[in-house]
């Protein structure tokens, strides 16, 4: 089938897992990489699949409570639908409707159905990822609860491979019909966006259900008898996804038939629809003269060099929603999490926690330091600073101006972002934990320094390999190895670090203060010296014109 072929020629064109990708990697020597890639998506992957398996022993737990046996699998079912639509939509825009590719592959003797059809694929491609990292974790927590057996782990794991099915559906759809419907052009960016609103909204949702619902003891019995007639209700109510939670808890094939018939279905007609509203979009598009785009980066003589070059990699940030999710979801992650759990967790258990917390005190303010370091330094927004820029990186390059006045704004731009992040992030750490005023300045001065390390660390990824000729945003940031790579690197320098203040406060025994301190003196020379080797290797860089591909 022609669509197979189209899915193949993009797997081994460009990407991350592209053959033609580890085929420049060992013809540059550059295999060293793979090891501190596949650390990095094992460290990615640990971090979710723990999340995602403490929410489902949650639903487990509750659903025996409520004589519900099919609640954590119509939570799981849910689960993979909600975040798979909202992740569909923004790949639906990069990849289908607004992919650069498309010219040429409207010039090949294949239908516009087919090249749909194969773009569908490779959306289905990045939904299964999160559906099987789900349907394992489901998996998982069965094995721990002792509970489950062999068929109904089968099931599971075969509906990893079919959940996506709905929720790609429904994100083609339901973007094909507003494109047809209004004029999406102008509020493009504000339209997908509010995806991801929408899913910060149902994580806090969830939370907020059953752990308010669960916080009344005294009431635990009418609360409980509630919350059943809810759920009971709220299964009724949809019909598939209630096919799919049966199948998978009674081992139910006929069910399991029903729900894969009606995906397959959904998958039809979304791709009838959005093959005749590309079609339509295209011929729209040939009827309007599109601008240029100049002046985009004229340097503003009012506001100096070094604000308008911030000014222009701010436009590139959000000048697409793909950028707009992947920053915005790194940077708001922690902070969400912690204002959900400290709002949503019962005043008991908070109180128990704390309490618990008590016996390793003097750890806090390094624990404080470690967590907060972590979320604002495995980002991708260092390394792929030189890859968002795609093609528009030769005017930077044509400019009469040294690499280390572009450094500098890229740096000054970071450190106030993420800067900002970890003094935010640290700073509701500390009042979760009840930390003094004291002990969290102590820390910032540390973790300042090791976000501006991650900084240069991955800048200097995305100097020695940027990702330029990108067909559409997701393979400048999510399809981009340099994201692993800085990751795998950065996860073992601050296990390094981790080891050494253990060491000096278990065995030494320092305090927090003293090992704070000699770590911020200490942290200060690598940061003197990634910055003066980044700082050469920006004007080398910018002195060497276009790099070409990546």
């Amino acid at each position: 089938m022609k669509f197979l072929k189209l899915v193949g020629a993009a797997q081994r064109g460009r990407g991350v897992f592209s053959i033609q990708f580890y085929r420049d990697l060992k013809q540059k020597d550059m295999l060293w990489v793979l090891p501190l890639a596949l650390l990095g998506i094992l460290s990615a992957l640990a971090t979710m699949g723990f999340l995602i398996f403490q929410q489902f022993s949650s639903f487990y737990s509750l659903g025996l409570v409520l004589n519900q046996p099919a609640l954590p699998f119509f939570f799981l079912t849910m689960g993979i639908w909600a975040f798979g639509f909202l992740t569909a939509i923004p790949l639906v825009f990069s990849l289908l409707y607004y992919s650069k590719d498309l010219p040429l592959l409207f010039s090949l003797p294949v239908s516009r159905g087919q090249v749909v059809l194969s773009k569908l694929a490779i959306i289905y491609g990045y939904l299964l990822a999160i559906s099987l990292v789900f349907s394992t974790m489901m998996i998982a927590v069965l094995i721990n609860m002792g509970a489950g057996n062999p068929a109904q782990f089968i099931l599971i794991a075969l509906g990893g491979f079919v959940l996506p099915l709905f929720p790609m559906a429904l994100a083609v759809f339901f973007v094909a019909f507003f494109l047809r419907v209004i004029d999406f052009q102008r509020f493009r960016i504000l339209f997908e966006v509010l995806g991801m609103f929408l899913a910060l909204l149902l994580i806090m949702g969830i939370n907020l259900l059953f752990s308010q619902t669960m916080a009344d003891q005294g009431s635990m019995d009418n609360s409980l008898s509630g919350l059943a007639k809810m759920l009971s209700a709220l299964i009724d109510r949809f019909p598939p996804a209630a096919w799919a939670a049966k199948a998978l808890s009674r081992n139910s094939v006929a069910d399991y038939l029903f729900f894969v018939m009606f995906s397959v279905a959904g998958v039809y007609v979304a791709w009838f629809f959005s093959t005749h509203t590309l079609a339509h979009i295209l011929e729209k598009q040939s009827s309007k003269k599109r601008s240029s785009g100049r002046g985009q980066y004229r340097l503003a003589q009012t506001i100096g060099i070094v604000p308008a070059l911030i000014k222009k990699d701010l436009f590139i940030l959000v000048s697409n929603s793909t950028f707009i999710f992947q920053g915005m979801g790194e940077m708001l992650i922690l902070p969400i999490l912690l204002i959900i759990y400290s709002v949503a967790i019962p005043k008991e258990a908070l109180e128990q926690m704390l309490q618990a917390i008590e016996a390793v005190s003097s750890w806090m303010p390094l624990i404080i330091l470690g967590a907060a370091s972590l979320f604002t330094g495995l980002t991708s927004f260092g390394c792929t600073t030189i890859s968002r820029e795609g093609k528009s990186i030769q005017l930077p390059l044509s400019l009469p101006l040294s690499g280390h006045v572009h450094f500098k704004a890229k740096m000054i731009l970071h450190l106030a972002i993420y800067g900002s992040i970890f003094v935010i992030d640290s700073f509701i750490l500390t009042l979760l934990f009840q930390l003094s005023l004291a002990q969290w300045l102590i820390l910032l001065p540390a973790g300042l320094i090791l976000v501006f390390i991650s900084f240069t660390v991955g800048l200097w990824i995305d100097f020695s390999r940027p990702v330029l000729n990108w067909n559409h945003p997701m393979e400048a940031v999510k399809n981009n190895l340099n994201v692993l790579i800085n990751m795998g690197i950065l996860m073992a320098y601050m296990a390094v670090l981790g080891l050494g203040c253990y060491a000096l406060v278990a065995y030494f025994h320092l305090s927090h203060e003293i090992v704070l301190t000699g770590l911020t003196v200490f942290l200060v020379f690598p940061a003197k010296l990634l910055y003066e080797k980044l700082k050469n290797r920006a004007v080398q860089f910018y002195s060497a014109g276009y790099p070409g591909s990546g």
